[in-house]
């Protein structure tokens, strides 16, 4: 009688596998920023007054366990002084639209020739765009 569930066997295990595959939860991969991106000028809006003092990277952007967006920005002071900044992250569903989420404007000090990396995570993971806006604290 074993002979007879001996080739099922093969069978059980490659259904066990599909199974177990298709039960898992996956998450929503985040929208990888190539380098040359031309929509970065879109996505990170700078006041006026601090073109040629601010570069910025290219953000990183992945998945939490929790399925919610998060970026990491490499800010650059390319100006001779320290630079007292505003900066603001605030996320955009799949039309683009805003959704309501967004971090408190932070304040932060970025020493001359230095990099400062800002970092934020959406609230819901119906993010799937940003925009980060980089304001001058002082004049």
């Amino acid at each position: 009688m074993t002979t007879l569930f001996r080739p099922l066997l093969p069978l059980a295990a490659l259904l066990s596998a599909l199974l177990a595959a298709c039960s898992s939860s996956t998450q929503i991969p985040a929208d990888e920023v190539a380098p040359d991106d031309e929509s970065l000028q879109y996505r990170i809006v700078l006041a006026d007054d601090l073109r040629g003092d601010v570069a910025y990277e290219s953000p990183v952007a992945r998945r939490t366990e929790q399925n919610l967006l998060e970026l990491r920005v490499p800010i650059r002071n390319l100006s001779r002084k320290d630079l007292r900044l505003m900066v603001q992250m605030v996320f955009a569903d799949e039309t683009g639209a805003p959704s309501g989420d967004e971090t408190n404007r932070q304040y932060h000090i970025v020493p001359r020739g230095g990099t400062w990396t800002f970092s934020a995570t959406s609230r819901t993971s119906s993010a799937r765009d940003y925009k980060l806006y980089i304001w001058r604290a002082e004049k």
